[in-house]
């Protein structure tokens, strides 16, 4: 074996190796634990709460338009119950993934999950 052979056998492994350990990291790294996920409560556009999903609760949220009752488990939160003329951010539904929300627009009352780590992919563009 000549010495440019041994450079380029050695330049390969050190190739594989790294992207062997990359997808390894970014596999690990993209999961986040539910204990670090919580949940952010806007209310005209300022930030009232941040709560932890990791505990079952139920927050009472009043704001001069009405009201919103917001329920915490299962590492998720969903608007159970409003005064709001619509209703449609009850029927939103339980919200889990990192990034996503539910708004009582009537009311003012934004609830998002937020996380530690990364997020899921949503999408790839090139």
């Amino acid at each position: 074996m000549r010495r440019g052979d041994k450079i380029m056998a050695a330049v390969t492994a050190a190739g594989s190796i790294m992207m062997i350990a990359g997808a390894l990291l970014q596999q690990s790294g993209g999961k986040s634990a539910e204990g670090s996920k919580a949940a952010e409560i806007l209310v005209n556009g300022k930030r009232e709460y941040v709560v932890p999903l990791n505990r079952p609760r139920e927050l009472r949220i009043e704001t001069p338009e009405g009201f919103n009752i917001i329920r915490i488990d299962r590492g998720g939160a969903a608007i159970i119950s409003a005064d709001c003329p619509d209703g449609a951010c009850m029927r939103m539904g339980r919200i889990t993934n990192e990034g996503s929300g539910a708004v009582c627009l009537p009311h003012r009352v934004v609830v998002r999950i937020k996380g530690a780590g990364r997020g899921k992919v949503d999408s790839v563009s090139w």
